[in-house]
């Protein structure tokens, strides 16, 4: 009984503190220099393929960019680091963002049909949306910066709290294409929801799944509200 007991409490007490998503400072740098050099690279791209006035090359080699310096950062850190040891909360966390996007369904333009909506940019964006997006945007955010975030906080013995907020905070900011601050307000609650699950699986593809569930959930969404 005592050794099932202490077991529990030796349970209880792993993936509690920022220490157990910290990173090597030599770590730290490498990511800081990838996210960068691709950010760089994006904007490079960007700048010229403008001129070309061709929006949608621009998002789908910007997209295809980040994607592929996360596979990287993945396949060689977070596989190791992190695999997936606990569910136990995923499929009800993923339900609340459900449930939270549907009080919160995106707009669409008055007049909009489903042969307006449905053009070869918006198939490609959705695809995007729902098959890459989640991927990067959970490698950088509840991966890099998150890990880096707990590094810095347990320098000075905190906890998992700021780290859960400043990040969440940067990934609302990060979402610029919206305009409302309630939107914004969503998109934090989202990353907290994210975080959550993050700290729960003790790994990524717990917040990739449902981040590419909620992303599916939205597209669907958005469809249903022209028919």
């Amino acid at each position: 009984m005592s050794v099932t007991n202490d077991q529990h409490q030796e349970h209880s007490k792993q993936y509690d503190s920022a220490a157990d998503f910290s990173f090597p400072v030599n770590i730290i740098v490498l990511f800081v220099s990838l996210i960068v050099t691709c950010f760089i690279g994006t904007n490079i791209i960007s700048f010229y393929l403008d001129n070309y006035n061709d929006g949608m090359l621009t998002f789908v080699l910007s997209s295809f960019t980040f994607f592929i310096v996360s596979v990287f950062i993945f396949i060689f850190f977070f596989k190791k680091h992190s695999p997936f040891k606990s569910g136990s909360l995923l499929l009800p966390l993923t339900a609340l963002l459900i449930v939270i996007q549907a009080l919160n369904t995106p707009a669409t333009e008055p007049g909009t049909s489903l042969d307006t909506l449905l053009t070869y940019q918006n198939i490609i964006y959705f695809l995007v949306m729902i098959f890459i997006g989640p991927f990067y945007e959970e490698v950088f955010f509840r991966g890099c910066l998150f890990g880096s975030l707990c590094t810095l906080t347990n320098k000075i013995g905190g906890g998992l709290i700021i780290p859960a907020l400043v990040g969440a905070l940067i990934f609302s900011i990060f979402h610029s294409q919206y305009t409302s601050i309630s939107a914004y307000g969503v998109e934090f609650i989202f990353a907290i929801i994210l975080t959550i699950i993050r700290i729960r699986t003790r790994g990524l593809i717990g917040p990739i799944f449902a981040h590419a569930v909620l992303n599916l959930f939205a597209v669907i969404s958005v469809i249903y509200s022209v028919l």
